[in-house]
């Protein structure tokens, strides 16, 4: 029943191309609140993913600070949780204090209180009541600090965030360091990551507050589920191997390309979706490596909406997916796969042992090399084809009990309004 406003504070949605996982949520957020508001960080484009609704409104808010907001930024010296966070960085964390670490916790403060503002005077403006009135940020990022900040000025307002990988993890910041954890636990009403290792690391930095760190897990749509052991079109009768990622660093597709290389004795076409700053490079390295190889086939098929993604997955056959990342919180990209009964393989780093087990797939070492994936690949190709259609089926229904949308999103939208 709808009963309350919602502002949806997001990175790009839902304009351009970015946090594609938002349109498998966003359907049950509109279902459940009377209005909504986006506020995006993203200037408009013709892209826009969300149907025109009245109840619906889109406001753009510049994520980065103006030359003025960064020199007035040290003002944030002069603030007693500037000082707190200080003893955090060296006390918890056993940071050295640097540059950089001072640089981006007065910025996010920055960032923060001028959130917070914006977020006031929008209240003003839309005549909305306070109380009547969710904040959810869907990243656990500055934008969430801005609702932390807004919650100190206004505690009777109800504020919550996501939190999924790289706004979780310490670790995958080039100097160790997240601003403000402490803060944003402390104010937010409940902060949901989507992996219960996120969980557990987020508790394990705030202890105090942990009872407010609850895992509320990601979902994907599949209105056509179709079991791959029961599927019959292929392609070209090759072993199909599909990845679905950005093409920078961490994602380490390189491996995958020196892992193919290895194998000689079948037949493989690898398909990739996904695009970024390394494609020519990515390109190069397997031209280089693939193209004399005469049992292996390679296509790039660069960034496609998920519409289209889904319908190739629902029409052909593919009998294996890889995700070979650095760092991850839960992959969209492996529920996807899943849920068309798709066997992964993945790297055991984040919360992706949560989703890939030695029923559904294999997990291979968080540091893994072209060899162990080559091994893996062939692992599945030498399956019978019993042992095949058991991983198949497996996928399938850990999608379907663990990351269906529905089932998700209706009990995380349930959870925010009870607050």
């Amino acid at each position: 029943m709808k009963n309350r406003n919602l502002i949806f504070i997001c990175s790009e949605f839902p304009y351009g191309t970015a946090e594609t996982f938002v349109e498998n949520e966003f359907p049950f957020l509109f279902q459940s609140f009377d209005k909504i508001i986006i506020i995006t960080n993203r200037t408009p484009t013709g892209n826009v993913r969300i149907l025109g609704s009245e109840n619906v409104e889109i406001i753009y808010f510049p994520y980065e600070l103006s030359f003025f907001e960064k020199l007035i930024s040290f003002q944030g010296v002069f603030s007693k949780e500037f000082w707190r966070e200080i003893r955090i960085v060296f006390n918890q964390y056993k940071l050295s204090l640097n540059f950089l670490i001072l640089k981006t916790l007065l910025k996010s403060m920055q960032e923060g209180r001028r959130l917070a503002d914006f977020l006031e005077k929008t209240l003003a403006n839309k005549k909305l009541n306070s109380r009547e009135t969710l904040f959810y940020s869907y990243w656990l990022n500055d934008m969430a600090i801005g609702l932390a900040e807004l919650k100190t000025r206004m505690p009777e307002i109800r504020a919550v965030s996501r939190a999924h990988g790289w706004d979780v993890y310490m670790e995958r910041q080039a100097f160790q360091y997240l601003p403000l954890r402490i803060f944003l636990l402390k104010n937010l009403d409940v902060c949901f990551p989507i992996s219960e290792n996120g969980k557990q690391y987020l508790q394990s930095l705030c202890k105090e507050h942990r009872n407010k760190i609850k895992t509320s897990r990601l979902g994907t749509m599949n209105s056509n589920p179709i079991v791959l052991a029961q599927k019959n079109n292929t392609l070209d009768t090759f072993y199909t191997i599909v990845s679905c990622s950005n093409l920078i660093p961490l994602k380490r597709v390189h491996l995958i390309i020196e892992a193919l290389s290895m194998i000689n004795d079948t037949n493989i076409k690898w398909i990739h979706f996904g695009s970024g700053y390394l494609e020519s490079e990515i390109k190069q390295l397997a031209n280089g490596k693939l193209s004399a190889l005469k049992n292996i086939q390679f296509e790039f098929k660069g960034w496609v909406s998920n519409k289209e993604l889904m319908n190739f997955y629902n029409f052909y056959k593919i009998h294996l997916f890889i995700n070979v990342s650095e760092f991850e919180g839960i992959p969209v990209s492996i529920m996807e796969a899943m849920s068309f009964g798709i066997p992964c393989l993945a790297t055991d780093v984040g919360g992706t042992s949560e989703i890939v087990n030695h029923r559904n797939g294999v997990l291979l070492t968080s540091n893994t090399d072209a060899n162990e994936i080559a091994n893996a690949i062939l692992e599945f190709i030498n399956m019978n084809e019993e042992m095949y259609s058991d991983f198949s089926k497996n996928a399938f229904y850990t999608w379907k009990n663990d990351y269906n949308a529905e089932k998700n999103y209706k009990a995380f939208i349930g959870q925010i309004l009870e607050l």
